[in-house]
């Protein structure tokens, strides 16, 4: 496709069906995954009441999100992570704007503000609600958000710019990593974004602004000349082409597919897990979306547009993404339709690497990839396991045998295709087939054989992909 084509709306019909493999395919990657009914009415409603509902849903959030805040603020007085970390997991499992959670997840790991510099909870809830209420808006705004959050500063220990020394870690993140990115910009950029940050001091977890200590002096910065201070270090740089581009670039790797550029695909789902190619998307594919973006500035306009896009539906993006830890977690669970003890949740979640409010790194989780490994692989199985097991930490709440009677699904072979429908797509996969073959048929087909079903088919290579 070129890149008009790719970005322009999918059809329904002459770009293939509006089905159940692209009715799951958009609800995991706006959200985590779907519960039979919500897949089920997205299938009938049709592309864009789906898309509608997902990104601006019907009702008052206000009383859902209040509650939550709530909840994780007062979480936040005991002074550690694990309980706000709960809360935040519970709270993806129980939304009902489950877009928004996901592009919170991202702007996390975006911002990679981490609990082991700040070592305060509440500066931690305090910087993911910002995250939250900024997320689908202008970035130009979520940006000067971030640079006056004072746990960006406490988790980058720069808690003080003096003039006559410039910090330059957050500068190099407004850069570097929120901004233009690598090869966009020199040592005279990094100097003069560090000077524009001066005077800024973090004092009993507040961010104070000392006069004395911003050094006023002329800074040319990318390219433009003036006595700049903060928020015009901010503007400049979320104003630049190279930061479009470089935000683009990372909603398409959240939203479409790890490394997978525009290779030439046909509009037909993938029925394999064929291997992802290390191929990035080039600028002139994205240039459509990019364009978009620098002129008008608003996160929410760009997923949409990918999210209509002929190129999302096609097979390029389908299971061309692997599922991080939370959305394997989340997602399994809002499929089953029950919320699950997330104290133990986030335990596990971060022995696999993502510890909800400590990103490893000033770069972020893992991403891609990076998941997966032997190691990793057999905690994710371990993961799924644990959460469908009658028992154990879990305390057996994800009960697939329960839920299908909910939705009068009786018959084994029925059973066994409709758990493959919710959680692959409708694929139940051969080796899977084989095995229980002679038991779709037995009476040995019981709650508990119901559970094992489920396991395998979480442990399917096909589930580890979005």
């Amino acid at each position: 496709m070129t890149p008009q084509a790719a970005w322009a709306p999918y059809e329904p019909g002459p770009d293939g069906p509006w089905d159940l493999p692209r009715a799951a395919h958009l609800l995991r990657r706006a959200g985590f995954a779907a519960d039979w009914s919500t897949l089920q009415q997205a299938i009938d409603d049709g592309l864009d009441e789906t898309i509608e509902r997902l990104l601006r849903p019907p009702g008052d959030l206000l009383e859902f999100e209040a509650t939550f805040d709530g909840y994780e603020s007062a979480a936040a007085t005991d002074g550690s992570t694990e309980s706000i970390r709960a809360w935040w997991l519970r709270r993806m499992i129980e939304t009902p704007h489950p877009l928004l959670e996901k592009m919170t997840l991202f702007w996390h790991h975006h911002f990679a503000i981490s609990n082991d510099g700040v070592n305060n909870a509440r500066l931690m809830v305090r910087s993911i609600h910002t995250l939250r209420q900024g997320s689908l808006g202008s970035y130009r705004q979520l940006l000067g958000d971030v640079i006056n959050d004072p746990a960006l500063y406490l988790s980058l220990r720069s808690d003080r710019s003096r003039r006559s020394e410039p910090a330059t870690n957050v500068a190099g993140q407004l850069l570097d990593r929120f901004g233009v990115g690598p090869g966009h910009y020199d040592e005279h950029d990094l100097n003069a974004a560090a000077r524009a940050l001066t005077g800024r001091f973090v004092l009993r977890n507040e961010l104070r602004f000392f006069a004395h200590e911003f050094d006023d002096g002329q800074k040319t910065l990318l390219g433009q000349q003036g006595a700049w201070n903060a928020e015009d270090a901010v503007r400049i740089v979320a104003q630049h082409p190279a930061t479009a581009e470089n935000i683009v670039r990372k909603l398409y790797a959240w939203l479409v597919a790890d490394d997978v550029g525009d290779v030439q695909e046909t509009n037909q789902p993938a029925k394999q897990t064929d291997s992802i190619e290390s191929q990035v998307p080039s600028s002139q594919f994205l240039e459509p979306l990019v364009t978009q973006f620098h002129q008008h500035d608003d996160v929410g306009v760009i997923i949409e547009r990918i999210l209509r896009s002929r190129h999302f539906f096609a097979s390029a993006a389908y299971r061309r993404r692997i599922k991080s830890p939370v959305e394997l977690a989340v997602g399994l669970a809002r499929a089953m339709e029950r919320s699950i003890p997330t104290m133990r949740l986030g335990q596990q979640l971060g022995e696999l690497g993502q510890d909800l409010y400590r990103p490893p790194t000033s770069a972020g989780f893992p991403i891609g990839p990076d998941w997966i490994n032997q190691a990793t692989l057999i905690g994710r199985w371990d993961l799924t396991a644990k959460m469908l097991a009658e028992s154990g930490p879990y305390e057996g709440r994800l009960n697939p045998a329960t839920l299908a009677e909910e939705y009068q699904v009786d018959r084994p072979e029925r059973v066994a295709q409709w758990l493959a429908d919710l959680l692959l797509d409708g694929e139940l996969p051969v080796p899977v087939r084989q095995r229980w073959q002679q038991r779709f048929t037995s009476e040995d087909f019981t709650a508990a054989s119901i559970r094992q079903l489920a396991i395998e088919l979480t442990q399917a290579p096909e589930y580890q992909l979005a």
